[in-house]
């Protein structure tokens, strides 16, 4: 089973998005056999509990690319569980989540994050699942805690994962905004991602450039520019599938 940690260089740069391509291209298998898949949002900030605020949810775009998954029971009705088993920690602002919890009187411990991440590979791996995916909140660096950001909780389960030959990549996941270039040089030279994306989902006619301008200061063979023509040959890189 191999695991991959979704980075972002920011928020809303379309990591669940991405992110529920790659899951539909494993499933589908585009001519080979279909994948068993798993993912989790551990944490998640601008989330709320009632089904029918959340239509445009990380956790409905998440639980509708899993839909057919043993491990998934949204479709049986039982939306509460589906969510707990997507995600550990919901939280309503939509602001970083240590700041969230803050203010919402929620204490966000960290050896339960790592706990639920844990939890899942040791079970997808029982289960024979081929990928699990797991999607952080925010940027690479944003506060989980007071002191543990998301890149330290990709770090964590590099370091589980070892003993029990389970390959843990990163993905670090950008799109085009003012401030990207910035963004994205410094994720990737600190974060030292497995993988570079870039999200042109928007086709913006300067994303290309901005791409360019980004290779041009890290390695380029990690890095991708997704546009939608070229996304699948991207995923099969990856996924090796």
């Amino acid at each position: 089973m191999k695991v991959f940690v979704v980075l972002g260089s920011g928020t809303n740069v379309g990591k669940t998005y991405i992110m529920c391509q790659m899951i539909d291209y494993l499933k589908n298998a585009y001519g080979k056999a279909p994948k068993k898949i798993f993912a989790i949002k551990p944490v998640i900030s601008g989330f709320y509990e009632n089904p029918c605020e959340n239509q445009e949810s990380d956790l409905t775009h998440i639980a509708a690319a899993l839909a057919e998954e043993a491990l998934f029971e949204c479709l049986q009705g039982d939306v509460q569980n589906s969510y707990q088993n997507l995600s550990l920690y919901r939280l309503s602002a939509p602001l970083s989540p240590n700041i969230a919890a803050k203010y919402e009187g929620v204490e966000l411990n960290y050896e339960d994050i790592i706990a639920f991440c844990q939890q899942h590979i040791v079970k997808c791996k029982a289960l024979q699942y081929n990928y699990l995916f797991i999607e952080t909140a925010g940027g690479a660096f944003s506060p989980l805690t007071k002191t543990k950001t998301c890149l330290d909780l990709a770090s964590e389960l590099q370091k589980f994962c070892r003993p029990l030959n389970t390959e843990v990549e990163t993905i670090l996941i950008a799109n085009n905004y003012l401030g990207t270039i910035s963004h994205s040089v410094s994720a990737i030279k600190l974060a030292r991602p497995n993988y570079f994306l870039f999200n042109n989902n928007s086709n913006d006619n300067f994303a290309q450039e901005v791409f360019k301008n980004i290779q041009s200061f890290t390695a380029p063979q990690r890095c991708f520019y997704l546009d939608g023509t070229t996304n699948n040959e991207v995923y099969n890189n990856i996924c090796g599938e």
